[in-house]
């Protein structure tokens, strides 16, 4: 039902326009294409010294992204007639297209422009709302203490707070992980990281940016209470073939891509053995042997490029172990998995004017799994389905545009917790649970004003329970170009999420409603100079119907472990919270420099029942600093360092103990509930890159230091066994990972 909604939406906006054929570097839509010179000079090494404007494409925002592309792509130093390298200049003719609503290459995939005559597309895009940040590929791969993964690059990122042991998880302006939803070109996909956090499951490689979306955003995204992530894969088709093969101290990777005609087959595989560095240390702490993490993951993709039409087809596999042993190799006395294969397929059409249509669909298992001796035993299933059709009306220079999509997400799970210290068993399942979303919204106004306004509706039932939840979330999102270079964007709408099925299921708490987000934003962004621009977000959430209680179930998240009272009562909408901030980013972007400072101050609070007093959220953090830079030397160098500040995440102390006589042990005596804080975080990160060009080659070597002060900072706190004292839990020492790669 769904793929016949979209097919006849698409019908009817391809019948608004007559077909015609479109050439290779003819815009789907928008203005037609125009062409941008530029003269790149390079010293004797081929390093580029200076990118010079010389011929116009008469938009100043093209101009600038083909200036970008000439001045991050790759050159071989020119030779004279004895075959010394020399100076040189070298003259591009890059056609640029303002394609709106498409991505923009990543820059260090055209092929090196060796010669003046060789031609890169660049295409342009829509502006950017203050509301979304985009991480780009090369951005991902060079910064400090990221080691190249995906998320941890977003957490350099104002509105995400510092997690705990420096996880990959994503703490966007103070909500808990599980309450931010992650997606793959717009299609959600539930489990991204090894190990909750260890590493995101999909190479970086295959990616052309990265869309965050902090809070504030339209009516495509739902069913969160956080942020939004948008992995979105490369959708042109690369110029050539090509490959690289990478290791570092804890994984290694082969990638490689053949451009068949008006296909390319992508093949990407990664395994870890950062058990082999982990193990030792491990080993000094506990009696016991070990078998530290260990995961792998792979990613075939064929991409399919037909003029109007493309069609993209992914497989995706990932698989994680971990194992605590006794003396005897057959006893088991810990054991973690997670496991998931999924398998993607994504149709696009462009049309010959505005419109534009998509329908995506994702399907596959997952598994997760905890073994601990003798009897304790967590294991969740689930299989998981959905579709999503969309059509949009970009609206350029026209009075309106529009964007229409529906939704569709099948699922079952099934759940087994018995785990000791963890409450009661749990047992349970849910056959089949059916989510259908449809959203709508229409964007207009008149310059230099825009405004945005729709509606996102979703609607789950579930043969559990003889009941449904419908969610009604309208969103309106203003932006006004101040000029000058400044705008300014301002937001209100509500955001909800579903309870976990789980929390639903007969004889637990099956009236449970969603949780909703009342929130608003207000945001300006102005560009200081060329180099240097200034952006400022102020934002309040108004959390409603928190779904609180049970805190002694066993579950397989990422929060830390509650030290003070549990509240075991059973699951109940009763839980209220308000989240108040500011974001500040100041950015540099120069010939051969970028970096930034984000800061964020923001507040989490929460009432968890009603009567009971106000307290931090686990995770709130009233002082989150990042400041970075990278920046390319000569005879291929690049030096980036990264600081990192934040004030401690808030926990429940001890104020006192008792000895129950009856049982001999000892009982605390709490202060108020997360009323301390841990000690202030401080790192500071630094990382090397040597890269040698040869002629069909290019090979890469880096040292990427974590934590170069060697700092003990406090991760956790806990207690001797007589509550008596605090015991505080660091993390990591300082950590030189090291690498190479070799591309083709």
């Amino acid at each position: 039902m769904l793929w016949l909604s979209a097919s006849w939406l698409l019908s009817w906006a391809s019948a608004q326009t007559p077909p015609r054929p479109l050439g290779p570097l003819e815009p789907l839509s928008g203005p037609r294409a125009t062409e941008v010179t530029v003269e790149v000079q390079l010293d004797r090494e081929g390093w580029v010294t200076a990118v010079i404007l010389s011929g116009s494409s008469g938009d100043p925002a093209l101009d600038l992204k083909a200036l970008r592309v000439a001045l991050l792509s790759s050159y071989a130093p020119a030779l004279d007639a004895q075959d010394t390298p020399v100076a040189s200049v070298v003259t591009l003719r890059i056609p640029v297209v303002s394609v709106l609503g498409e991505g923009e290459p990543d820059p260090s995939r055209p092929d090196p422009p060796g010669l003046p005559s060789e031609e890169i597309l660049v295409i342009g895009t829509a502006e950017q709302q203050l509301a979304e940040q985009i991480v780009t590929l090369e951005e991902i791969r060079y910064l400090p203490g990221s080691g190249g993964d995906i998320v941890r690059a977003l957490q350099n990122l104002p509105g995400v707070a510092r997690p705990p042991f420096s996880l990959g998880q994503l703490l966007v302006r103070g909500t808990s992980p599980e309450d931010s939803s992650y997606y793959l070109d717009g299609v959600e996909i539930p489990l991204v990281f090894h190990f909750g956090g260890l590493s995101t499951v999909l190479n970086a490689d295959l990616l052309d940016d990265v869309r965050f979306l902090a809070g504030g955003y339209g009516v495509r995204y739902g069913r969160a209470l956080g942020g939004v992530i948008d992995l979105r894969a490369e959708a042109s088709l690369p110029t050539r073939s090509s490959g690289y093969a990478s290791v570092d101290l804890f994984q290694g990777t082969a990638f490689g891509e053949v451009l068949a005609g008006q296909s390319s087959i992508t093949l990407s595989a990664r395994r870890s053995y950062i058990d082999t560095l982990l193990e030792p240390f491990i080993d000094k702490q506990i009696e016991e042997t070990v078998r530290a993490p260990r995961f792998w993951d792979l990613q075939l993709r064929l991409n399919h490029d037909a003029g109007r039409d493309r069609l993209d087809a992914l497989l995706l596999a990932a698989d994680d172990a971990f194992r605590v042993l006794g003396d005897d190799e057959d006893d088991v006395l810990v054991d973690l998995g997670i496991h998931m294969v999924k398998a993607r397929l994504r149709w696009l059409r462009s049309g010959d004017g505005p419109w534009r249509g998509e329908v995506s669909t994702i399907v596959g298992p997952e598994r997760e799994e905890f073994f601990v001796d003798p009897d304790g035993i967590a294991l969740e299933e689930r299989t998981v389905g959905s579709v999503r059709a969309e059509v949009e009306r970009v609206r350029g220079d026209d009075p309106l545009g529009l964007l229409l999509g529906i939704e569709g997400i099948a699922e079952d799970r099934r759940w087994v917790f018995d785990v000791p210290t963890f409450g009661d068993p749990d047992e349970g399942e849910v056959p089949l649970a059916v989510t259908l979303g449809a959203y709508a919204e229409a964007t207009g106004g008149f310059e230099p004003v825009e405004i945005s306004t729709g509606v996102r509706i979703d609607r789950r039932t579930t043969d559990a329970v003889d009941s449904a939840s419908v969610m009604v979330d309208p969103r309106t999102v203003a932006r006004w170009r101040a000029g000058h270079g400044t705008d300014v964007e301002g937001s209100m709408g509500v955001y909800s999420q579903f309870p976990t099925l789980r929390g639903i299921e007969p004889g637990e708490s099956s009236d449970l409603r969603p949780e909703r987000s009342l929130s608003s934003t207000l945001g300006v962004r102005h560009q200081l100079s060329e180099a240097w621009d200034l952006q400022l977000t102020g934002f309040h959430n108004q959390l409603i119907g928190l779904v609180v209680g049970r805190q002694d179930a066993f579950a397989f998240f990422t929060t830390p472990p509650k030290p003070g009272p549990l509240d075991r009562g059973a699951w109940a909408n009763d839980g209220t919270g308000t989240i108040t901030g500011t974001e500040i980013r100041l950015r540099t972007q120069s010939l051969r420099t970028s970096g930034w400072i984000a800061a964020t101050l923001a507040r989490s609070i929460r009432v968890d029942r009603e009567g009971e007093a106000p307290h931090p959220f686990a995770y709130d953090q009233p002082l989150n600093l990042v400041a970075l830079i990278t920046r390319q030397l000569p005879r291929g160098w690049r030096l980036g360092g990264r600081l990192r500040f934040a004030v401690g995440t808030p926990y429940t102390a001890t104020v006192s103990h008792i000895q129950d006589q009856d049982s001999r042990t000892w009982l605390p005596i709490y202060g108020p509930e997360l009323g301390a804080r841990l000690p202030p975080f401080f790192a500071l990160d630094a990382r090397l890159d040597k890269r040698w060009d040869f002629e069909r080659w290019r090979f890469s070597l880096y040292l990427d230091v974590t934590n170069a002060t060697n700092r003990s900072n406090v991760e956790l706190m806990s207690f001797s066994p007589d509550f008596s004292e605090e015991r505080p839990i660091t993390g990591l020492p300082m950590i030189p990972a090291f690498g190479f790669r070799t591309d083709l």
